[in-house]
């Protein structure tokens, strides 16, 4: 997924292999990797623990208990269906 920030500046997130890749284009670091949440429980972590990247928000489903990392717009959307609830 890419997305363009207002300031111009265009972020890319991936998944690959469990891992969830972001990074900025124009920031001239390197693109930091953070487990994907299921990686995340997988090596520990409790859901409501998980780490999302920046712009994302930690869901937790309500029928199993599983973590997602999402944007705003979708986690107001799962949460209208019953789906999941924001993490504490």
């Amino acid at each position: 997924m890419i997305s363009t920030m207002p300031s111009g500046t265009m972020t890319n997130s991936t998944m690959r292999n469990g891992t969830m890749t972001t990074g900025s284009m124009n920031s001239g670091s390197m693109a930091s990797k953070l487990p994907s949440p299921g990686a995340q429980v997988a090596a520990g972590a409790q859901p409501t623990n998980v780490k999302c990247p920046s712009g994302f928000y930690l869901v937790i489903n309500n029928s199993n208990s599983r973590p997602a990392c999402v944007t705003q717009n979708t986690m107001s959307v799962l949460e209208a269906r019953g789906w999941g609830h924001a993490a504490p």
